[in-house]
């Protein structure tokens, strides 16, 4: 008999281990579901984050160029002789336009000037260039100095 009893504890031990097993195994598959959805999870909050780092970088970049000076200078007789004559006028952005380098193509080449500063809400500036401020350059070299920040400007033909 004492086998008897032997066998079935041990059977009994066996069935408790086998169920404990069974409920591991089930533990261990919802706790890899949900780690599964945790990562999917993670993976669309860096989509978002990415997605924000973008607008980001848009609207800041959106901003810088909103700042960049844009200038309209209005340039009249001029043919590489006489001393020209116009006006600047300062007609977008925020920031001032520092080291302003004017370039005009002229019959007899290219002539450039550097001008003064000009800040936000200067308009019709007229332009006053000592003759030895003018610098005659090749067509290969248009700049006798690099700015250090580009100064975007349109020029016009007349004055409006």
């Amino acid at each position: 008999m004492d086998l008897i009893k032997a066998t079935g504890a041990l059977a009994v031990g066996t069935f408790l281990l086998a169920l404990a097993t069974a409920v591991m195994a089930w533990q261990t598959k919802r706790s890899a579901g949900a780690a599964v959805e945790a990562v999917q999870l993670q993976k669309r909050e860096i989509e978002v984050f990415e997605k924000q780092t973008k607008l980001a970088q848009d609207q800041f970049e959106a901003s810088r160029s909103a700042a960049r000076p844009l200038l309209d200078i209005s340039i009249a007789g001029f043919d590489g002789g006489a001393k020209p004559s116009g006006y600047v006028d300062y007609v977008g952005g925020s920031e001032p336009a520092h080291d302003v380098e004017i370039w005009i193509k002229a019959r007899t080449g290219f002539w450039g000037t550097r001008c003064r500063t000009y800040f936000p809400l200067s308009h019709g500036t007229p332009l006053f260039w000592k003759p030895s401020s003018l610098t005659k350059c090749s067509a290969g070299n248009r700049s006798p100095s690099s700015p250090k920040r580009p100064v975007f400007w349109k020029v016009s033909s007349s004055r409006e």
